[in-house]
């Protein structure tokens, strides 16, 4: 078996002139100014919405079902604090429970007047309640391992804004999935 040995000679030099050729690029110097692996749409604008959104930390003793718009909308306004989205409101050392309550996150996005938009919601745990341009769009409840979408009405302006109301904390009425069944939604 004399061919066995040359078999692993050739290999190990065609994986050598692999890494060669991956090692002579230059590394990237800066992040893509687009996210590369959205779909692109000929007949569609597509905006991601990730960066630093508007931010009210945890409000204890509010129900998220209930809070206004124009009450979530004055949180927000008076509010110092910004969170960097995709990212977690009550992140802490293991072990230690983070913040529970009520959050509400704001930001805008350009529109189009008279084109309606389709928000994408990757994740939102436990619940959420999604405002654009004032209007309540709708509320998810599936928990946070679940993605969502909401349509938005036709815009009347260039700017809109999106307010999502959040609450974390475990209770039946807003998080179901986490409180007495199991871990996934599908449980």
């Amino acid at each position: 078996h004399s061919a066995l040995p040359d078999r692993m000679i050739a290999a190990i030099a065609a994986i050598a002139a692999i890494v060669a050729r991956v090692a002579a690029k230059a590394p990237p110097t800066a992040w893509p100014s687009e996210e590369p692996f959205w779909p692109r749409y000929p007949t569609r604008t597509l905006q991601v919405l990730d960066g630093t959104w508007d931010f009210v930390p945890a409000i204890a003793g509010v129900d998220p079902t209930a809070i206004p718009y124009e009450a979530a909308k004055e949180l927000v306004d008076k509010s110092t604090s910004s969170m960097g989205v995709p990212g977690s409101c009550d992140v802490t050392a293991p072990g230690v429970e983070g913040p529970r309550g009520t959050f509400v996150y704001r930001t805008t996005f350009a529109g189009s007047p008279g084109v309606g938009s389709l928000l994408q919601f990757m994740a939102c745990s436990f619940y959420c309640r999604v405002f654009v341009d004032g209007a309540e769009l709708g509320d998810h409840r599936a928990g946070g391992y679940a993605p969502f979408w909401m349509a938005a009405p036709a815009a009347s302006a260039t700017r809109r804004e999106v307010l999502v109301v959040v609450n974390n904390e475990f209770n039946s009425t807003t998080a179901p999935v986490h409180t007495g069944g199991g871990f996934y939604n599908y449980d």
